[in-house]
């Protein structure tokens, strides 16, 4: 069986993520996210892109 992978690079956002959404009409998905202590303690950085 084949999978369709979808990464997730900055945030978990599932309500507007048109990749995701996309890859979920063509079959089975497998996300994919990394957490990368540079984007962590980036000034930009807000609570809501990572799940606690």
């Amino acid at each position: 069986m084949s999978y369709n992978l979808v990464w997730f690079k900055r945030d978990l956002r599932l309500h507007d993520h048109a990749p995701l959404w996309q890859a979920c009409r063509h079959g089975p998905v497998q996300c994919l996210y990394i957490i990368e202590p540079s984007l962590c303690a980036a000034a930009d950085a807000a609570s809501q892109h990572y799940l606690r």
